[in-house]
C-alpha cells in the first residue's frame, strides 16, 4: 500500500507555536501572581496569630515599641559572670498550632496544584498543536494533472475485471436486469472509480485502498457520499461474499445519474 507525501505547513506551525508560547507566558504570570498572593495571605495570618508586640493585627501595620529608660546602659550583672561562661542560645521554636499547620499545608498543596494544572494545560496545548498542524494528503488534482486513457484507468483498478466492448455502466445495467446483483455492484463500482479517475477527482493506483480514494475526494461532499454508498455494499459482496438484495442495488442505481452530473460539473477533462 502506497502512502501520499505529506505537506507540512511551516507558517501555520510557527504561528501556532507562537500562540502557545504567549499563552504559556500568560499562564506563568497568572500563576506567579496567585502564588505571591497566597504567600502574602499566609504571612499575614501567621503574624496575626503570634500576637507580636510590634505588629498591630487590626490595622495590619507595624507599631512602634517603647523601650524602658535605664540609668546605666551597662548591665548591672557585668563582672559577676565569668568571661569563659557562655550563655546557651535557645533554639528558635516555631509556635506550632493546628490552625498554623493546616494553613501551611493548604498553601503547599495549592502551590503544587497550580503547578500541576499549568503543566497539564501546556501539555494539552502541545497535543492540540501537533494534531492540528496542517498535514494533508494531496488530492488527485495536486498529485498529477496528466490525463489517462480509459485503458490506463482500467489497468489501475484494485481488482481484476474482464472488459469487452461495452462500458461498465452498460454491463451493470445488464446484470441488474438479469437479477445478478453481485456482478451488478462490481460493474457499478468499477464505473464509479473510472469516472472519478478520468476527471482527475481521484488517482487510481494499484495498492491504494477504497478508503484512500474516499479521502481523496475531500471537500466533494456529494460525490464522496455517493461513493461511500456504493463502496460499502461492493466490499460486503466482493470481499465478504454476502448476498446483495435488489433494493440495496436499486438504491445505488437510482443515484447514479446525479453522481454523473456532479462528476462532470466538478471534474477536469484530461
Amino acid at each position: 500500500m502506497t502512502r501520499h507525501q505529506r505537506n507540512f505547513n511551516w507558517r501555520t506551525a510557527a504561528a501556532r507555536v507562537t500562540t502557545i508560547s504567549v499563552f504559556a507566558t500568560v499562564l506563568m504570570g497568572l500563576f506567579s501572581i496567585s502564588v505571591n498572593a497566597l504567600a502574602q495571605d499566609a504571612g499575614l495570618e501567621s503574624l496575626k496569630r503570634q500576637s507580636l508586640p510590634w505588629y498591630d493585627a487590626q490595622s495590619e501595620q507595624v507599631k512602634p515599641v517603647e523601650l524602658e529608660a535605664r540609668d546605666d546602659p551597662r548591665s548591672g550583672l557585668r563582672g559577676t559572670i565569668a568571661e569563659k561562661t557562655k550563655k546557651k542560645k535557645k533554639k528558635a521554636t516555631r509556635n506550632w498550632t493546628w490552625d498554623w499547620g493546616l494553613s501551611e499545608g493548604l498553601g503547599t498543596f495549592l502551590y503544587w496544584l497550580l503547578w500541576i494544572v499549568l503543566g497539564v494545560a501546556i501539555a494539552i496545548l502541545v497535543v492540540w498543536v501537533v494534531r492540528n498542524i496542517d498535514v494533508k494528503q494531496p488530492s488527485a488534482r495536486e498529485e498529477t494533472k496528466s490525463g489517462r486513457s480509459l485503458a490506463q484507468s482500467v489497468a489501475q483498478l484494485p481488482f481484476q475485471v474482464e472488459v469487452g466492448d461495452e462500458d461498465f455502466r452498460s454491463l451493470a445495467a445488464k446484470a441488474f436486469h438479469a437479477n445478478d446483483y453481485r456482478q451488478a455492484i462490481i460493474w457499478l463500482f468499477s464505473h464509479v472509480l473510472i469516472s472519478l479517475d478520468q476527471k482527475n477527482l481521484i488517482r487510481l493506483k494499484k495498492g491504494k485502498t477504497n478508503r484512500q480514494y474516499l479521502r481523496e475526494l475531500g471537500g466533494e461532499r456529494q460525490l464522496s457520499t455517493y461513493y461511500a454508498d456504493v463502496m460499502v455494499p461492493f466490499e460486503a459482496t466482493f470481499f465478504g461474499d454476502k448476498d446483495l438484495k435488489r433494493e440495496q442495488f436499486a438504491s445505488c442505481w437510482d443515484g447514479l445519474s446525479h453522481f454523473e452530473q456532479q462528476v462532470n460539473a466538478s471534474g477536469e477533462t484530461p
